[in-house]
């Protein structure tokens, strides 16, 4: 008996990935907000007919810092290559709206943009647990991939993954 609940448990926790990464419906109505605090919607900035590379992240999260570090460094050639936009979601608490300002003060190098979502509304949807959290987006719309965490010896994953999506 305990042999058969193990079994249907280790597929349930496969069956809830599967659909956490194969083509998730990317929530386009929820409400986030440009780092001036100006609302928009999620449909608004990842478009159809885009491939898009959304990180959710917080700016005093050391590996969330380390991965967009990184995409920029490889963003402008990514962007050409494959045609992909790299947005960040800044979880960042609503208590200290100041403390995102600051840090990209000093991240002004940065060429992708960065959305905050302080209720972490978006977040919520997407079923963010930890950050940071990588979605794929394909083109129609649909959340076909997540990363989660970062290491910096697995860069060429995503760039896999976008190998994978483009055909390229």
């Amino acid at each position: 008996m305990q042999k058969h609940l193990f079994i249907l448990a280790l597929f349930l926790v496969q069956m809830s990935t599967m659909s956490a990464q194969n083509k998730t419906v990317f929530p386009e109505t929820a409400l986030l907000l440009t780092v001036d605090s100006v609302s928009v919607k999620a449909n608004d900035i990842i478009k159809t007919g885009q491939l898009t590379m959304l990180v959710v992240w917080n700016s005093m999260m050391r590996p969330a810092i380390a991965e967009l570090d990184s995409l920029h460094k490889v963003y402008p050639l990514w962007k050409e290559k494959y045609g992909v936009e790299i947005i960040g979601l800044a979880s960042e608490y609503a208590k200290f709206p100041g403390n995102l300002n600051k840090f990209l003060a000093k991240r002004s190098q940065w060429t992708f943009a960065i959305y905050r979502d302080p209720e972490v509304n978006f977040g919520g949807v997407l079923h963010s647990t930890s950050l940071p959290v990588t979605y794929f987006i394909d083109k129609e719309g649909k959340v076909v991939h997540k990363m989660t965490g970062f290491d910096a010896a697995e860069m060429p994953k995503y760039e896999a993954k976008l190998k994978e999506l483009t055909g390229k």
